[in-house]
Formats: structure tokens, sequence, C-alpha cells
């Protein structure tokens, strides 16, 4: 053996008694790490296997195994650092990317979530749960990408046809390009579950009515009130544009434009304008037209356009009750109640008219025992005690400082509807007029959660801020 040769093999001797003991240390942590992970103790898992990863380097798959180790004991942190490596030494596998872009989700870094989770998505890989949340960014962040949206919910329902809000939403997805096939995952979470079947039924009507018209602008109306009345504003804002660019004449289109831009955050100001002079003579571009200012605190304004709307339909009470609610908040109590008791007279076998008269006598505190306790008990009896008449009824016994039977109503319409989120917030209150701070705490939490993004939860959340401020552990 030539002297290179003889160098070289004590070099390579040398290097071995360095090594040699880092790597039996790795060999051994890599075989403990997989005895804890058989043995369900992936905290330990988690560690050994990070020890191994360090000292096996070109073993670069155990990073991944030790950050999935930790994710299913909720160590987020540790999770993320070890699959962040993983990523960036190659050896991530389909379920690593679905696990570190749910961490990124939940981080609220939904870009990187999506990044991770295209190959899965282009493949049709991951379950049910990742395509609910890539629906979710599609929805939220980039609703122009309709095909992609489409397409996370046909794989949502592909994974988990038994879920009955997966079969709503791709319904909503589909209802303005396939409104028939829509109908029918509609019926389906109906089917599934019960709760949807009231929301299903006014879908169903409108998407029948809206197959009879021959027009387009005129069906895409029609579906876009539909969408409307299920709070679906996102969709029903692009039914109401498409019914504009169909016929650009169509007031009333505009009108619901603009009522849906409104809801979507938008002024809306310019649609209605448009509408009102297109239809000037349409109630329902009128009354529109009267939400639209009387939102903006303009009731003058939004007076004049109920006014018009009752005169071109005098037969009709919504007019009316819209005109009643105008006068209440200018301040001219006498005549709103008038005007209530007007709209009731015009159908007096409607519970929505008892029930608007008795609310505005619990918010006013006005005519409460001669006017709003029949009202609200009239309404009870029209509507089959349903859960509105019964928190209604509920509102009028707090204003008249009845606790017990308060409580009691308000306790039947979450009987009626567990999901009454005002019944909720009227409880919440009135067991802080009691003192019972634990009830009330439980019953505002549970108005928030069950009227996200509304009225209901910012008000819930006022009183939650004020009374149990974040030290006492809300956010």
């Amino acid at each position: 053996m030539n002297r290179a040769g003889r160098v070289f093999f004590i070099l390579f001797g040398l290097l071995l008694l360095v090594f040699a003991p880092r790597f039996a240390v790795g060999f051994y942590d890599r075989a403990e790490a997989a005895r804890a992970a058989q043995m369900g103790e992936d905290a330990l898992a988690a560690q050994q296997y990070a020890r191994a990863a360090q000292r096996l380097f070109w073993e670069p798959a155990l990073w991944e195994k030790s950050g999935l180790a930790a994710w299913r004991v909720h160590d987020s942190e540790t999770a993320r650092r070890a699959l962040e490596t993983a990523m960036q030494r190659g050896a991530l596998s389909s379920e690593g990317r679905e696990v570190l872009g749910r961490l990124y989700f939940d981080a609220g870094d939904w870009r990187k979530a999506l990044d991770l989770w295209m190959p899965l998505f282009q493949r049709g890989e991951g379950d049910a749960a990742l395509y609910e949340r890539l629906a979710w960014i599609y929805e939220r962040f980039l609703p122009e990408e309709e095909e992609s949206l489409l397409a996370a919910y046909r794989l949502w329902v592909q994974k988990d046809p038994s879920n009955a809000y997966a079969q709503y939403r791709l319904g909503v997805a589909l209802a303005l390009r396939e409104p028939e096939e829509a109908l029918s995952h509609w019926m389906t979470a109906a089917r599934l579950d019960e709760a949807y079947d009231p929301v299903v039924q006014t879908l169903r009507t409108g998407v029948n009515l809206a197959l009879l018209q021959e027009d387009s602008s005129s069906r895409n109306l029609l579906l876009g009130r539909a969408l409307a009345l299920a709070e679906e504003w996102g969709q029903a804002k692009k039914a109401f544009e498409l019914a504009t660019l169909a016929e650009e004449e169509n007031g009333e289109a505009w009108a619901w434009l603009g009522e849906a831009e409104q809801h979507l955050g938008e002024d809306g100001g310019d649609a209605l304008t448009r509408a009102v002079r297109l239809s000037p003579r349409s109630p329902t571009v009128r009354s529109l037209a009267g939400l639209y200012w009387q939102r903006r605190g303009e009731y003058a304004l939004a007076e004049m356009n109920f006014r018009k709307a009752a005169d071109l339909e005098p037969q009709n009470p919504a007019w009316a009750a819209a005109l009643a609610e105008v006068y209440a908040l200018e301040g001219n109590l006498p005549e709103a109640l008038e005007t209530y008791q007007r709209a009731i007279s015009l159908s007096p076998d409607s519970p929505l008219y008892w029930r608007l008269l008795a609310a505005f006598c619990a918010n006013y505190r006005v005519y409460l025992q001669e006017t709003g306790l029949p009202a609200a008990q009239k309404a009870l009896t029209l509507s089959n005690q349903d859960a509105l008449s019964w928190d209604t009824l509920g509102e009028i016994y707090f204003s008249l400082n009845q606790p017990k039977e308060a409580e009691d109503a308000f306790l039947h319409a979450l009987e009626s509807n567990p999901n009454l989120s005002s019944a909720y917030l009227h409880l919440g209150r009135l067991y802080l007029n009691l003192g019972d701070r634990a009830a009330a705490k439980e019953n505002l939490l549970r108005a928030y959660e069950t009227a996200r993004d509304t009225g209901i939860a910012e008000e819930a959340k006022r009183l939650l801020n004020l009374y149990f401020p974040q030290k006492d552990g809300n956010e």
C-alpha cells in the first residue's frame, strides 16, 4: 500500500472513531422513537425522532416523523419547526404537507397553507377536512377563482357525502351555473339534517320560479332574491350583476344589486340611484332605497321612499311596517304606533305584524301593558307558538320587569329553536339584571357563537367585554 493509501485509511479510521458513537446513538434514538410512537407516547417520540434526525443526517424523513408526532400531541410550534426542516430537505410526504398546511392555516397564514395544499388538491388527495379548509379559503379570499372553489366543494362532498353543510355549500356554489344540480344538493342537505329544511324550501321555491323565466335577466333576478333570502349575499350579488348585464334597464335588478353590495360592506348607493332613475314607480325599488337611507340615518329620505312605496301599493302591509319603523327612529312614537296598527289591519292573520308591534313597544318601552303584551300574545297564537314569537313575548315581560315570565318565554324560544341567537342574547341580559353572572356569560357566549357577523353578535361581544373583560377569559 502506498503512502497516500495509508494516510486515507488512517484518516478514515479517525473519522470513524469520532462519528461512530454519534451514529450509534442516532440508531438507538430512532429505534426508541419508533417504540414510543407504537406505544402512543407521541411527545417522547417527537423528541427522539428529532435527536435521531440530527445524528442520522442522511435520513431527513425523521424530521417529518418528529413533526407528525408533535402534532398529534398538539405541540404546534415543535411540529411546525420539524416539518419545515423536512420540507427544506425535500422529505415532506403528502401527510406532512397536509399537516404543515393545517398549522399555517390555524395560525392565520392561509397563503402558505394553500401553497402546500395545492399539489394534494390537484391530485384529489387528503381528507374531507382539507377540502373544507380549501373551500373556506377560496370563498373568503379568492372568490374570483370560481372553478377552484367549486372543485373544493365537490371533493369535500365526495370525501364526506353525509355532511349536510358540505352538500348545502356545494349547492350554493352551483346555484348560478347549474341551479337544478344545486337544488339536488340542497335537498340532500335537508334530508341529512332537518335544520336545513326551511332555507332549502326558500331556495327551492326561488329556483323553481327562476327556471320558469324565459329571459336571463328575470331568471337571475329571481335566483338572486332566493339567495338573498338565504343570506347568501356573495352569490346573490353575482346573480344581480348577471341580471343587469342581461338587461341594463332592469331597475329592480339594480336595486337588489345595491342591497347586496351593502350586505357585503360596500356602499350600494350608485346602484340604487340608478334603480330609482330607471324604475321610480317600482315599490320594490322604493323600499330598497328607503332601507339604504334608513341605514345611513337619513330618515327624511327613508320616509319619502317608503311613503312612495306605500302609495304605489296601499294594501301591502310591509310598506306600512317599514314606514312605522322610520317614524319610531325619528322619535314620532304615536305615529309609529298608528302605522304599525295600520299594517296589522291590512294583514290581521299574519303573526309578523303583531310581532313587529310588540317588538316596537318593547324596544321603546311604550304602550307595554295595553298594546305590547296583547300583541305579543296574539303573535304567539297566530304563529303556532314559534321561537321568534316566544322571544318577543319574553322581551315584553322583561320590559314590564317580570323576570320569571321573561325567562320562561326565552327558554320556550330556545326549546323551539336551539340556535336562536336573539333569545340567548336576551337571556344573557336578563341574567345580568338578576346578578347571575355565570348564566349571563354562558348565554352571551352562545349568542355570539350562533350569530357570527351580525348585530346580535356585536351586542353580545359588547356585553361580554363590559361585564367579563379579557382577564376573565374572553377574547
